[in-house]
């Protein structure tokens, strides 16, 4: 592991001359999948796309490369990729949609901005400014210089490459980013944003004490959630899409579940698993929706709209619970906290005995986020801000169909302010585990959730930052970690591979496990989509030619049908006779 701090003014800088201080990184995201490095790469190098969102009202896309584990000298490489403003005020939060392929983001004014790349970056640009000066002095040499003919895969060859239209690096995802949308319904700051696994709905928080759940397609406001009594300060969406999570300042924790009985969409992903491997798109959709149970491809996908779509119901409120699970929670912690908790806070998590009237803090949090996570297999909801008994601060974990939390993550010091699971999960000691990062405000830990329940702390990360922690994020592999600041500086850790685990492959996981991890749900739905189109297509061809060959028949009918009589038709009418009245007497 190695952790490093650039010292890089990632928001604020020069302005119009004019000297900005370092601004405050509020949020950050990697990209779900890896950067395509370009043919200059070393082989062991690779390449994150990260975005970040800060006080200067904008969103910032970085490149992140290199290996800087290879020696103890070795560093990252961050370039600067694009820069997104779009926003009036400071922007709070910035997410990837499950797919890759649009980027949201949200701030102080309220609105929520979608981004899609379109148009080459400045960065793209500057490489392939290089690459063409590059590739003219390699035409410049001499035949009999040999030396200095560029070898293939070096930055020469890569140079030219790119001078003959390719870019340097990044492909799509490095291009300059635009808004495609605005999702509009918030009137105040928006402080946590989460998307839906297949990225067709986005779910916010805000200070007006409610959430939004967006139909990101429609660009609209599907549902209203206006249950807390103060800010919600953090939101969750479930990977199987059963549950939508709000966490908020009022000390509590609300679970949603979908009222519609339009299907199940958790069975949907399951069944897709298994259909996947056949080639044809409307056959798959055939298969998934009799694995189902359902009518047709466009139930299947119905079932998927109304899970994301709503209405929903609140199904649980997390705020308290009895001093003896509180007990028994604390008593948990401090058994874990050996690596973690200090040696005064875990005393007093032991020893002290009062109910505790809540599981989370109130609005002495020193924090503006509370930012639940779900755990890639949706096994377990990780939520920050947490206490137990005596006041120490704790990360609660509550598992898949439980009521109440059942086990207390410590951290030392400060509460628990962001929490990330990794898109990723990996083997360690022959179990099945998922990795969570947890911020504090002033500490980074992080926890291996094994399947059988047992928590084990990896590492902690403490004094890196001279002001409260903000987010943190994982790379699409788990090979990097990144954690921001109020501070204006993020702090990036580098694993060896294998350092975490080993990262399971999808045949390795029960088929409910790969129908919740990350990308999957987008290819269900972008290939159910093209089912649901085609046959709609093909309906509709066949009512055009059916109504073509009715009108067809009609005149055939009508050409065909025999001429009336003459006598009906072209004698002429004979006059009216005159008659004469008859005087009766």
């Amino acid at each position: 592991m190695k952790v490093t701090t650039p010292q890089i003014l990632f928001h604020g800088g020069d302005s119009g001359g004019k000297k900005v201080s370092c601004e405050p990184v509020f949020s950050l995201d990697f990209a779900p999948t890896h950067v395509r490095a370009g043919n200059d790469a070393k082989a062991e190098e690779k390449a994150y796309l990260l975005a970040t969102a800060g006080a200067d009202k904008d969103v910032k896309l970085w490149r992140v490369s290199g290996s800087p584990l290879a020696s103890e000298s070795a560093d990252l490489a961050i370039a600067h990729v694009a820069t997104l403003s779009g926003h009036n005020k400071t922007a709070n939060c910035v997410r990837f949609a499950p797919s890759g392929r649009e980027l949201a983001s949200a701030g102080d004014g309220g609105e929520v901005l979608l981004w899609q790349p379109g148009g080459v970056s400045a960065y793209v640009k500057e490489q392939q400014a290089e690459a063409t000066a590059a590739a003219a002095a390699a035409a410049s040499v001499p035949p009999n210089a040999t030396s200095a003919a560029p070898a293939v895969g070096t930055a020469s060859a890569s140079a030219a490459a790119a001078a003959a239209g390719s870019p340097a690096a990044g492909g799509e995802q490095e291009q300059e980013w635009k808004v495609s949308g605005t999702l509009r319904g918030h009137a105040d700051d928006v402080q946590d944003i989460a998307w839906n696994a297949d990225g067709s709905a986005l779910l916010t928080g805000s200070v007006e004490n409610v959430a939004f759940v967006f139909d990101v397609a429609n660009r609209k406001a599907a549902v209203r959630l206006s249950d807390h009594r103060g800010y919600v300060q953090g939101v969750a969406w479930d990977p199987g899409y059963r549950y939508l999570v709000t966490q908020s300042g009022d000390r509590t924790v609300r679970i949603y579940q979908p009222k519609s009985s339009a299907g199940d969409a958790e069975a949907v992903l399951t069944a897709a698993v298994d259909a996947m491997d056949i080639a044809e798109d409307d056959k798959f959709a055939e298969a998934v929706a009799k694995a189902c149970g359902l009518s047709s491809p466009q139930a299947a996908l119905n079932a998927l709209n109304a899970a994301s779509r709503g209405p929903f119901s609140c199904v649980a409120t997390i705020a308290k619970r009895d001093a003896a699970d509180v007990d028994a929670a604390a008593a948990a912690a401090t058994t874990a906290a050996a690596a973690a908790a200090t040696t005064a806070a875990a005393a007093a998590a032991t020893t002290a005995t009062a109910k505790q009237p809540s599981l989370f803090a109130g609005d002495s949090l020193h924090s503006f986020f509370r930012r639940p996570a779900w755990t890639p297999d949706g096994g377990a909801l990780i939520m920050p801000a947490g206490m137990v008994t005596g006041g120490v601060s704790a990360t609660w974990l509550l598992r898949r169909g439980d009521a109440t939390p059942a086990v207390a993550l410590p951290v030392a010091g400060k509460p628990p302010v962001a929490v990330r699971c990794a898109p990723v999960i990996v083997e360690r000691q022959g179990k099945r585990c998922a990795l969570v990062a947890v911020a504090t405000v002033d500490t980074l830990v992080v926890y291996a959730i094994h399947e059988d329940g047992e928590v084990e702390s990896l590492a902690a990360l403490a004094g890196a930052h001279l002001s409260a922690l903000t987010d943190v994020a994982w790379a699409a592999d788990a090979g990097m970690l990144a954690v921001s600041s109020h501070d204006g500086y993020i702090t990036l850790v580098a694993f060896e591979e294998g350092e975490l685990g080993r990262p399971m492959a999808a045949h390795e996981l029960p088929r409910h496990v790969q129908a919740r991890m990350c990308g999957f749900a987008c290819r269900v739905r972008a290939r159910l989509t093209r089912a649901c189109g085609t046959a709609a297509a093909a309906a509709a061809t066949a009512a055009t030619a059916a109504t073509a060959a009715a009108t067809t028949t009609t005149t055939i009918l009508a050409e065909k049908r025999p001429a009336a009589p003459a006598s009906a038709v072209d004698k002429p009418a004979s006059k009216a006779r005159r008659i004469t009245p008859i005087a009766v007497v």
